[in-house]
């Protein structure tokens, strides 16, 4: 069991660094598409009609990727003029809630997403914009950026409850 755990606490950074480029690569194309939207417009007065559109839904992609591997470099954002003060066993314990909260949270929303996302690929709903893409891939990628921050904080909480029990022996 106690490899698993180590072999299951190594390979979760190294898959969401892989996943966040994933969502890196998509800024790329969305300032590709952006760029290409003003010079048309400014320059050439060809605005396009799908470059909101794209880059709305790849910026869904960007933020729901990278998201677990925020969670896994701690650089997301938290009360930090209060974390800061908070030191040892106390600060272990703040993490405890912290996550605990953070895993029931995404837990719901990763549940209310999948479900959202099985009615847009049900009903095949697409956007109303030039591309008219459908909306499912973006609902889903919500749905599995939640779901692999749960996995995070739940690898987060196991991290502080081994801590809190070495600190007691």
């Amino acid at each position: 069991m106690r490899k698993f755990l180590l072999a299951f606490d190594e390979m979760i950074p190294r898959l969401f660094r892989t996943i966040a480029f994933v969502g890196g690569i998509s800024i790329v194309v969305m300032t590709v598409a952006v760029v290409r939207e003003i010079v048309g417009r400014y320059f050439f007065d060809a605005p396009t009609s799908w470059s909101v559109e794209l880059c709305e839904h790849l910026m869904v992609v960007f933020t729901f990727l990278g998201g677990p591997f925020v969670l896994v470099m701690n650089a997301h954002v938290r009360a930090d003029v209060f974390y800061q003060r908070v030191t040892g066993r106390k600060k272990v314990i703040l993490d405890l809630v912290i996550y605990s909260l953070s895993l029931i949270y995404l837990g719901a929303l990763t549940w209310q997403c999948f479900l959202w996302s099985w009615q847009l690929l049900v009903g095949w709903e697409k956007s109303g914009g030039g591309l008219g893409l459908p909306l499912f891939p973006a609902q889903a990628t919500v749905s599995l950026g939640a779901l692999l921050s749960c996995v995070e904080c739940v690898r987060k909480l196991i991290h502080a409850v081994v801590i809190l029990a070495m600190k007691e022996e």
